[in-house]
């Protein structure tokens, strides 16, 4: 066997070492399970390797190689990502990553190393790579859930609700919710209400919850339009693209369809259309619908 087979063996030896050390850290720092995602990298071992006679030591080969571009698939589909560079028990720093879908890219201190990888949501998780590429594919585990349930206070027919937490959503349809919650980290509850053109999103606080644990809670809805009602601005107006079953527009005899041509005497054309949208009323409107004209005085 060749000194260039003797160098590779004892790198690619120094490498699956380094990553086996760095899983088994990752074990034993989830035993608990509402602990955080610890914020430096746990400490890795790796038990040296002798070098044969001539060869020269493996961290001087490490050394000489030029880090490039690395490239590794993940099993998930991967959002915000960060890599802490391990060398035995030393921290190199943080690497910056790219992530895209189910793969990430990166350039290491190092062409041949090992670190800790976190991804928002996930378990940390230790990789390894060589020549370009990750020893293996990337596993990512869900970090443990919590559960947030409860009602919405104030839910108006017509409306769709959802209700999220920073990486989990639930879709509501009788007006009660359970979301999971990612434990052991402060996570940003929100309610979004979706009429018509609209997309309301009103942030409710921040829950902390431990693996396993429910937590009951009332939330409200954001507000909607006084006059009930959801415009898009058209070339020619305002078009009424949603009404609330009991708001002022239906009220008033406004129809889905119906395109605005004046507000109160003014263009609607030149008009700002979330101003009009968000006016307490009461507005005189004149309305094009298939082939007449109809005025309408509307109402909260």
């Amino acid at each position: 066997m060749g000194e260039r087979s003797v160098r590779e063996w004892l790198v690619i030896t120094v490498v699956v070492g380094a990553a086996v050390a760095l899983c088994s850290g990752a074990a034993s720092t989830w035993q608990t399970p509402a602990a955080e995602v610890p914020e430096a990298a746990p400490q890795a071992s790796v038990r040296p390797v002798a070098p044969r006679p001539g060869a020269e030591p493996v961290q001087q080969q490490r050394r000489e190689l030029q880090a490039g571009e690395v490239e590794c698939n993940t099993t998930e589909k991967v959002g915000y990502a960060r890599l802490v560079e391990m060398e035995d028990q030393r921290e190199l720093g943080s690497v910056n990553v790219v992530a895209l879908r189910d793969w990430i890219r990166f350039t290491p201190r190092q062409a041949i190393g090992a670190g800790w990888l976190y991804v928002d949501g996930y378990e940390p998780v230790a990789i390894g790579w060589l020549d370009g590429g990750c020893l293996e594919q990337i596993e990512l585990r869900e970090r443990p859930d919590g559960w947030l349930t409860g009602t919405l206070s104030g839910a108006v027919p017509g409306v769709h609700y959802t209700v999220g937490t920073t990486r989990k959503v639930a879709y509501l349809s009788d007006g009660s919710f359970r979301v999971p919650v990612v434990a052991g980290s402060p996570q940003k509850v929100m309610v979004t209400a979706t009429f018509g053109q609209l997309y309301l999103t009103e942030e409710q606080g921040e829950v902390t919850l431990a693996v396993g644990e429910e937590q009951e809670v009332e939330l409200s809805v954001p507000e909607l339009p006084a006059l009930g009602w959801s415009l898009m601005e058209v070339e020619d107006g305002l078009r009424v693209m949603a009404l609330l079953p009991e708001g002022g527009a239906a009220r008033a005899g406004l129809e889905v369809g119906d395109r605005i041509q004046l507000v109160d005497d003014a263009i609607a054309a030149d008009l700002d259309g979330r101003e009009v949208v968000w006016d307490s009323g009461p507005l005189a409107v004149e309305v094009w619908r298939e082939g007449e004209v109809l005025t309408f005085t509307v109402t909260p």
